[in-house]
């Protein structure tokens, strides 16, 4: 196997003879080599093989491993923007503060290292159409030098772009650049320091007041806005309504408990605003098990995004502690419309407020108590234990435990409750 940064060619009337370019050839030598390496991979070999076929031998490995000799290895830089999400992932960062840190310090770091990378290449290897003949060489850090005296608008003129390529670049970064200075560093700060946040005085600035917001809208995209797409084999079951930091680590806590059976379920829950922070973490602590999608079970497209018609059930969680709970009654009961008259053979089970709105349900044509759709009411279910308490002593206990799962408790070891043996 001829070696990625060493190009061999082998003439046919000659076994001796060979052209080497080394790693210290000029980068202009290693693109030409390219195209024509890729020139007598389609043409060449035909005629050359007739005459003596052993005496060609060329690696489509060695002329696709050019381009590695251009150095794009800064664009690992940009691996930091993943920064935030492992440490959710290891459950390291909790605190929407800390989340918000530490995703605006990996995203200004990575575009920072990047750019500057990119800088660091253009103006060392110089212009193709100047035939590479205007680089100047350049540091590594004082391309990052360089990059950071751009985006404070400071400019000391000290080190500056020689290549058309590179003042091309930094026309561009100016603006991405100074938007995200102007939008970052604040944010960081505030952070830090805890200050108040519209304690400020007015700035007339136009750069440091509308370039954040256009470059907001630019990348105002729907986060949660994709389509659930159902692993083979697996169940999923749809949880809508009250979603919140409370209500969802709740039911997680419930439902994945791990003295419970291995659950092979995955959980969607959909609601029209997108989490917090707080929430977000605790989705991507259980991102196995749990999916997040932005829409509303009114909505038909939304419910066909979550594959409501292959779901086992769909859960629709109430607000215990809301002004008017016949409002949160009635809110839910649209919810079992909408979802009835998408799918009227779908599960549901829906938590009521008031007792009496449970009677409401029964008008909708496709519910059926038989199939499985059932509606909790928390009132219900208070006053009943109760009066069974008042009935049988404990009895209320015992069925809390038997419903819900806790491990508050750690086991005691023998020597904990005997002391150490004598």
């Amino acid at each position: 196997m001829i070696p990625s940064k060493i190009l061999v060619y082998h003439h046919p009337s000659s076994s001796t003879s060979a052209e080497v370019y080394r790693p210290s050839s000029r980068r202009k030598k290693s693109l030409g080599d390219l195209f024509h390496n890729g020139y007598r991979v389609r043409s060449g070999p035909a005629a050359l093989e007739k005459e003596e076929p052993q005496d060609f031998w060329h690696s489509l490995v060695s002329c696709c491993r050019v381009c590695a000799s251009w150095g794009l290895r800064f664009l690992r830089a940009l691996r930091l923007i993943q920064f935030s999400e492992i440490l959710q992932f290891l459950n390291i960062l909790k605190t929407s503060n800390s989340i918000k840190l530490v995703n605006l310090l990996s995203i200004f770091i990575s575009t920072w290292l990047t750019a500057a990378g990119f800088i660091h290449l253009v103006e060392n290897s110089g212009d193709p159409w100047e035939n590479f003949q205007n680089n100047q060489a350049l540091t590594y850090w004082e391309c990052v030098y360089l990059l950071m005296v751009t985006m404070s608008t400071v400019g000391y003129g000290d080190v500056y772009a020689k290549t058309t390529l590179g003042r091309l670049f930094m026309v561009f970064f100016i603006l991405g650049g100074l938007a995200m200075f102007a939008s970052y560093v604040p944010e960081i700060i505030e952070l830090i320091g805890n200050r108040k946040k519209y304690g400020g005085s007015y700035s007339a600035a136009m750069f440091a007041r509308y370039v954040p917001e256009i470059a907001a809208l630019i990348l105002n995209r729907n986060k949660f806005g994709g389509t659930f797409n159902k692993h083979g084999g697996r169940k999923h079951i749809v949880v809508c309504g009250h979603i919140t930091l409370e209500s969802v680590s709740n039911f997680l806590k419930d439902f994945l408990h791990k003295d419970r059976d291995d659950v092979n379920v995955e959980i969607v829950f959909l609601h029209n605003i997108s989490p917090n922070l707080e929430l977000e973490a605790l989705f991507k602590r259980h991102f196995t098990q749990v999916e997040f999608y932005q829409g509303s079970v009114l909505n038909p497209h939304d419910l066909a995004r979550v594959k409501i018609e292959s779901a086992d059930a769909c859960l629709i969680l109430a607000n215990k502690y809301c002004a008017d709970p016949d409002a949160e009654d009635a809110s839910n009961i649209m919810r079992v419309i909408s979802i009835k008259n998408y799918h009227p053979k779908i599960r549901i089970i829906t938590q009521m407020l008031q007792y009496h709105n449970k009677a409401h349900l029964l008008n909708i044509p496709s519910w059926n108590w038989k199939e499985g759709d059932d509606a909790i009411c928390l009132a219900e279910l208070k006053l009943g234990f109760i009066a069974q308490s008042c009935l049988a002593q404990g009895l209320s206990t015992m069925l809390a435990n038997l419903f819900s799962m806790r491990s508050f408790i750690k086991p005691v070891h023998p020597t904990e409750l005997t002391g150490p043996p004598l």
